[in-house]
């Protein structure tokens, strides 16, 4: 199973969007179920919320053989910063669900670095990291997901 998920840029709404980019270069389907964002060292200026600094992106889809989905991610870490007017920054980590066949998959992707503004990304870094940092939030999920197993 050749399938490649990563974290990159594509043309999304007339701009370049932050986005998982959902490469599956085998021969058969990947459901994506979906990506869970998590948010560390957010500094936002003038937040009257507290944020939560985690969500859960629904993708529900299937990337067929020989294709790739671009996911734009940039509403969901607006939402897990609580919608800050101003500038913000944090270190996102991920981790995405999907099922081969029957066969339930988590696949956490490397952290990375970002400065936005609203729903613009000022700038980006990948940063360097141990798959096993990753500590996705206590979460209810959903119930056919709750099996899943790292691969």
């Amino acid at each position: 199973m050749d399938f490649r998920p990563k974290i990159g840029f594509t043309r999304l709404d007339g701009g370049a969007s932050l986005a998982v980019l959902l490469v599956n270069r085998s021969d058969r389907k990947v459901w994506a179920e979906e990506i869970e964002i998590v948010l560390i060292n957010l500094v936002a200026n003038d937040q009257r919320v507290e944020a939560s600094c985690g969500e859960i992106q629904k993708i529900h889809q299937n990337v067929g053989g020989q294709d790739m989905l671009p996911v734009s991610l940039v509403e969901t870490i607006y939402k897990a910063a609580r919608n800050p007017q101003r500038k913000y920054s944090c270190l996102m980590s991920s981790i995405l669900r999907y099922k081969v066949d029957e066969k339930i998959f988590e696949r956490p992707l490397a952290p990375h670095t970002l400065r936005m503004a609203g729903l613009t990304i000022v700038s980006e870094r990948r940063e360097h990291w141990a798959k096993s940092e990753f500590k996705p939030a206590e979460r209810a999920r959903d119930p056919q997901m709750a099996g899943t197993k790292s691969k």
